[in-house]
């Protein structure tokens, strides 16, 4: 099973103000080796130490959406994942310090135009390398099964 999968091509970073906190907040969009969206804290967390939140404890916070739980959560994502997401990016991580993502303008629009910045890049055979193929056996009969399925991982 040959699946083609879109990451960024270099980093980026994006910097502002939150809407909530009024504080200062910045946030690296880096390639990542897997297709899935991956939310890290900066700069204390790293992949092999870090404690891993299912995004089911995904709620809407302060008028916000938030993915994890404090104190190490992640607020205002929405309009960064209607980005990645309109821009095709299956694999993507993230790194930031706990707490909101900056609101920039209010919309996903420098989302969108940090992303170009940083390019895109396809690659592919990442289930046949690692040998993991997608299972879709726990959907009901009759739910439509999507062509391409990003999974979002937080990382305390």
């Amino acid at each position: 099973m040959s699946r083609l999968w879109t990451t960024l091509r270099t980093s980026v970073r994006v910097a502002g103000k939150t809407l909530h906190d009024n504080t200062k907040a910045t946030v690296v969009l880096t390639p990542s080796t897997t297709p899935q969206i991956t939310f890290r804290h900066h700069p204390t967390a790293t992949a092999t130490t870090a404690n891993t939140t299912a995004l089911h404890t995904a709620a809407s916070h302060y008028a916000a959406t938030t993915l994890g739980a404090p104190p190490h959560d992640f607020r205002t994502v929405e309009h960064l994942l209607a980005a990645l997401s309109g821009c095709g990016v299956d694999g993507c991580d993230i790194e930031t310090a706990p707490g909101e993502l900056p609101i920039l303008d209010g919309s996903a629009a420098p989302w969108v135009a940090a992303i170009r910045r940083a390019g895109l890049e396809t690659r592919r055979n990442f289930f046949r390398q690692n040998n993991l193929f997608p299972r879709l056996s726990h959907l009901a009969p009759g739910v439509p099964r999507a062509r391409k399925t990003t999974v979002f991982t937080a990382v305390a």
